[in-house]
């Protein structure tokens, strides 16, 4: 009984149970609930066969909820569980997390939960978690201004996996922004919006000694009122000036596109770090290039030879980018100082153009739902492999049970018997199916100068080919197609990895419907399918006017 009551004492994970079951019995304790940090990693760290039996026992009390990020004026907008609130749609994905809208059903509000891809499953995963919550509750404990700050909730481990309760920003990302403009030139006015703004965002984490250490266009968002705030704090830590080599303290996880040169060779984390990506983000903006991700163009970025801007930008914007992104991390502008600078170029509110995209976005996501809504109440459901009967296909609006199509006469709807409704057996003929048949699903389009040239489409992918990813989170990467697992209908992609949890990197399995080709590996087998396809398309165009026959007649 001693033995139980010291490791009661000791364990700050058993005594917040304990808290939560007096808590729920209406009785009261005299031990202080401990600190939702401690808490979290105490409880990620513990390990069953270590705990007492009295541990185990209660530990699942707190899988509900482990830690909450106390907010003073949003005691209202804090959900206890994922399943307590309504998803309405799913957002987006990064590499270790996605994210969802979600509504709650007691006050109507609206929020964003992101929620890991992959339950909690070492110490390494554990420590960047509780580092970024130990970050967001030092923001939400200061109660500064948080109008181009994403602001955070609370979060908390459930079954496993990790939740995040965010605010909802409906403009999307400024990377959507910039995907709709394609490379159209964004006005100066707007360039020194975008700096305000994130200039205003970096001030306050640099105040509270944060570096955010990953400001890319991803995590940027826009509120439906054309605010962009600061978000993703998962690279986030402390201001460090140390004089330690990278080797001591490991690896830094960032995007190689944005990154600072002098975080690749030193352990110091500072804010002229946050200030170099948000110059580099500007440029980008700006010009309309791809940025690299290494290779001699990296490094002329980094030391100071850049592209020059249009001629419809001023000379102070040029300025700005190229202090920003100064070589001398030391002869960056400090955050308050940008903020000075872009403030006298513009004004407070927000550009028209982004509050334009803003509103399309949020009008375009409610009316891509109102119909997903309105189709969903008019699906009208069938028995499998029912024919049309000619009644049905007079009557309208058809009987509850059959389908009519008023374009149809009589009997001349095609009825395939090798086609089943039934998603098992769909399921089964998909991943079962033959060599042959996996080749024709593994087929993805070519690039408009492939298709000119070979008039053709569309192939079956193989390996040695050059593609890029047009679709999903790895969205604009190209690289050269490594393998081909038509057994599980993906494709790798040079240099599209990700990391696991003891630090090795994998490559990430990409259907071959979320790419097009750029370039072809040629060989006897290829040709073949080229001329096939080219016979086949020759045939079927036979008899028919060309476009020189057509000029022909008229110039007769």
């Amino acid at each position: 009984m001693t033995q139980r009551r010291s490791t009661l004492e000791q364990n700050p994970l058993t005594l917040h149970s304990r808290y939560q079951i007096a808590k729920s019995s209406k009785e009261t304790i005299s031990q202080p609930c401990p600190s939702p940090a401690t808490l979290l990693s105490c409880n990620l760290g513990s390990k069953l066969s270590m705990m007492s039996p009295v541990a185990i026992r209660i530990r699942p009390s707190l899988r509900k909820v482990l830690k909450r990020l106390k907010v003073a004026d949003c005691s209202n907008h804090v959900v206890t569980s994922f399943e307590d609130v309504q998803t309405i749609r799913w957002l987006g994905a990064g590499v270790s997390a996605e994210v969802f809208k979600v509504r709650d059903p007691k006050s109507g509000e609206l929020f964003a939960i992101k929620k890991s891809k992959q339950e909690l499953r070492n110490k390494q995963e554990r420590h960047l978690l509780t580092q970024e919550i130990n970050v967001l509750e030092k923001l939400v404990a200061s109660r500064h201004n948080f109008d181009h700050i994403v602001r955070y909730f609370q979060a908390w481990q459930e079954d496993g996996f990790f939740f995040l309760q965010m605010e909802l920003c409906e403009g999307g990302t400024l990377q959507d922004f910039m995907t709709k403009r394609n490379q159209d030139t964004v006005p100066e006015q707007c360039l020194w919006a975008i700096i305000r703004d994130v200039a205003t965002g970096l001030k306050v984490l640099h105040e509270h000694d944060i570096v955010h250490l990953d400001i890319k266009p991803d995590n940027i968002f826009i509120t439906e009122d054309g605010k962009l705030k600061i978000g993703d704090f998962g690279m986030a830590g402390k201001i460090v000036t140390s004089t330690k080599s990278l080797s001591q303290i490991g690896d830094l996880e960032g995007d190689a596109n944005y990154i600072a040169k002098e975080l690749l060779s030193s352990a110091a984390r500072l804010p002229s770090a946050d200030i170099f990506c948000l110059g580099i983000m500007i440029l980008e903006i700006a010009t309309g290039m791809t940025l690299p991700e290494g290779g001699q163009q990296w490094h002329e970025l980094r030391e100071g030879k850049l592209p020059p801007l249009s001629s419809s930008y001023t000379e102070k914007l040029d300025t700005m980018i190229r202090q920003m992104m100064h070589p001398d991390a030391t002869e960056r502008p400090s955050a308050a100082d940008i903020l000075k600078q872009s403030t006298k170029q513009t004004d407070n509110g927000p550009t028209t153009l982004i509050l334009e995209h803003a509103l399309e976005q949020k009008l375009i996501v409610s009316t891509r739902l109102r119909n997903t809504k309105q189709s969903a109440r008019n699906i009208i459901h069938t028995p499998r492999k029912t024919r049309l009967s000619e009644l049905s296909l007079l009557v309208w609006p058809p009987p509850r049970g059959s389908v009519s199509l008023f374009f149809l006469r009589n009997n001349n709807m095609k009825f395939n018997s090798t086609v089943s409704s039934s998603r098992r057996k769909s399921r089964k003929a998909h991943f079962g199916a033959h060599s042959t048949q996996r080749r024709v699903l593994m087929s993805a389009p070519l690039s408009k100068e492939l298709q000119n040239k070979y008039n053709v489409r569309s192939l079956p992918i193989r390996k040695e080919d050059e593609v890029m990813i047009v679709r999903g989170s790895q969205k604009s990467r190209e690289g050269r197609v490594t393998a081909v697992y038509r057994k599980k209908f993906v494709i790798h992609v040079e240099r599209v990895v990700r990391e696991k949890a003891n630090g090795a990197s994998v490559p990430i399995g990409i259907d071959a419907s979320k790419v097009i080709i750029t370039k072809l590996k040629l060989d006897k087998d290829r040709k073949k399918i080229l001329e096939r396809k080219n016979r086949a398309v020759s045939e079927t165009e036979k008899g028919k006017f060309t476009e020189q026959d057509v000029a022909m007649a008229t110039v007769d």
